[in-house]
């Protein structure tokens, strides 16, 4: 399954947008500039999600290809993933692989619990709709390969959310 088309926002649509609000902060700034630079990714695969519904992914900065997701050695990737829960959830563990040759390796993450710090006050009611951040670091010590990135929300041992997504180190 493919994922959602979200309609085109130009550059002067989201300048226009910025600047007709009042108070005009750094955050402001941030926001504006994660607006022009983020990508909402469409060539990812739902690899099996059984508690959640894949609403939206996406990603600053912008992937930049529509076969890959660039990842750019050295920088840090910021995901947003906006899942609609199919049913109560107690807790999350977030868990990120890439997948090399068919063998899965663990991306470190900051913190496993998808509950803290991550944008998701659990418990989470069926219905509800959440998004998990996440800030990834692409170490530099990666190898520059195609890979691909397996992102997963489980709860108790049994996948919530999931999704594929074919990428390419740079």
């Amino acid at each position: 399954m493919l994922a959602h088309v979200v309609p085109p926002v130009s550059l002067d649509q989201a300048y226009e947008e910025f600047h007709e609000a009042e108070d005009v902060h750094s955050s402001g700034l941030a926001a504006f500039i994660d607006l022009v630079e983020s990508d909402p990714v469409t060539n990812y695969v739902d690899c099996g999600s059984k508690g959640g519904k894949i609403v939206s992914v996406d990603i600053v900065p912008a992937c930049g290809d529509e076969r890959y997701c660039i990842l750019q050695s050295g920088k840090t990737v910021k995901l947003a993933w906006t899942i609609q829960a199919t049913e109560a959830l107690k807790s999350l563990q977030a868990k990120v692989y890439g997948t090399i040759a068919g063998i899965p390796v663990p991306f470190p993450l900051p913190n496993s619990n998808a509950c803290k710090d991550s944008g998701i006050s659990c418990p989470v009611k069926d219905g509800d709709t959440f998004t998990y951040d996440l800030n990834l670091d692409v170490k530099s010590a990666y190898p520059k390969i195609h890979v691909d990135v397996k992102f997963t929300l489980v709860e108790d041992g049994k996948t919530v959310a999931c999704f594929l997504l074919p990428s390419k180190i740079e």
